[in-house]
């Protein structure tokens, strides 16, 4: 039906992609300096509505469509980072992403679940928690040598590539 190292590869790749979401906001609140403080809040509120909205749907229509909806909701999230003139613009993108992180979040978590047994599930979510530690570490690091637009944009191509 599916290769399960294929699928956990994947999953692994879009967890390291939540990562990315967690800490998309750091290099962006400098500049902002006193419209910042809302942007912390509206990305806790996506993820929380992403995450939220995942389940029944899942349940419902199993996950490959979902994953694309998510990673299509962040992708436009992270390019409306990249590309926001306005304060509306820059809220919006942090809904999208926070919202699509959180679908994105969740679902990998609920796949690795489902595809190993009790014996492996364990060692399976902890190497899949790691990549969300690679990942935001990596957005950490580009940030600090480039400026964050291009990372941004980096990290839309990879995530379209996915």
């Amino acid at each position: 039906m599916y290769n399960k190292s294929l699928v956990y590869t994947a999953a692994c790749a879009v967890m390291a992609f939540f990562g990315v979401t967690m800490l998309s906001l750091g290099p962006i609140l400098g500049a902002l300096n006193s419209e910042a403080g809302i942007l912390s809040p509206l990305l806790t509120v996506g993820i929380i509505i992403g995450t939220v909205f995942f389940g029944p749907i899942v349940d419902k229509f199993g996950y490959k469509w979902l994953l694309i909806t998510g990673s299509v909701f962040a992708v436009a999230g992270v390019l409306g980072l990249a590309r926001f003139n306005d304060m509306t613009m820059l809220c919006t993108s942090i809904i999208l992403l926070g919202f699509g992180g959180g679908i994105l979040n969740g679902e990998t978590n609920a796949l690795v679940s489902d595809i190993y047994d009790d014996k492996h599930r364990g060692v399976k979510l902890s190497i899949l928690g790691a990549f969300y530690c690679i990942g935001a570490l990596t957005w950490t690091l580009l940030c600090t040598f480039i400026d964050y637009n291009y990372v941004l944009y980096g990290i839309a191509a990879v995530m379209v590539v996915f």
